[in-house]
């Protein structure tokens, strides 16, 4: 195969440390010479003798999705959200719900709220429940499963400490000494960030995308 350059459009991004992550593992393949990742487009290019279905297995195996082409990279919610507002507050939820790992940001958010309220901020109501702790753990592992996978796939593949990973090594910690509201707490609240991030970012893309879909083609 002679050496090509290849464009892919790139889904599932929700920080720029993600782009770093899938430049950094497509770069390591075998026949790659250059690899750059646009993070604001979401597009990577590769140069090199590399077929797109190597690419594409090694972007899937970092836990994010390559566009197929056929439409708009924005990942469209499903019909049952269609009675969500998509700006604001609605738009955020419908955001959520729309991809696996942030819906379960938002299950580990709603399954946080028991530990949060009754040992974080009304301990002095004296409710204590062994509940409260499993609800926690339940959310950290909730929140924390697409973090802590995505960490061991970046160390696994790229050899490299990512902010997933010392997330991760904070609340097993946490968890370890017994604080299980903290960890999961402090998973939901970095999961919801990461996902407020990509939703923000996703927006600006849209707009962009309808800007250009509107200039002219030819101006005098």
């Amino acid at each position: 195969m002679s050496e090509t350059q290849q464009v892919y459009r790139i889904k599932g991004m929700d920080c720029a440390d993600c782009a770093r992550t899938i430049e950094a593992g497509v770069a390591r393949l075998d026949g790659v010479d250059t690899c750059t990742l646009n993070y604001a487009a979401a597009r990577l290019t590769v140069e090199g003798d590399i077929s797109p279905e190597a690419v594409t297995e090694r972007v899937r195996a970092l836990g994010y999705a390559v566009d197929d082409g056929t439409g708009d990279a924005a990942e469209a919610a499903p019909g049952y959200l269609a009675w969500l507002p998509e700006q604001g507050v609605g738009g955020f939820v419908r955001y959520l719900l729309s991809r696996r790992a942030t819906a379960f940001a938002l299950l580990g958010a709603l399954l946080i709220l028991p530990g949060l309220i009754f040992v974080e901020l009304l301990p002095m109501l004296g409710l204590s429940s062994p509940l409260f702790n499993i609800t926690s753990l339940a959310a950290l592992l909730v929140a924390g499963y697409p973090i802590a996978r995505s960490a061991w796939q970046s160390l696994r593949i790229n050899h490299r400490i990512t902010i997933n990973l010392l997330m991760t090594i904070a609340a097993v910690g946490a968890v370890v000494i017994g604080a299980y509201t903290e960890a999961g707490l402090v998973m939901v609240l970095f999961a919801i960030g990461e996902a407020l991030e990509g939703y923000t970012m996703e927006r600006a893309r849209q707009s962009i995308r309808s800007l250009m879909e509107v200039a002219p083609a030819e101006a005098l």
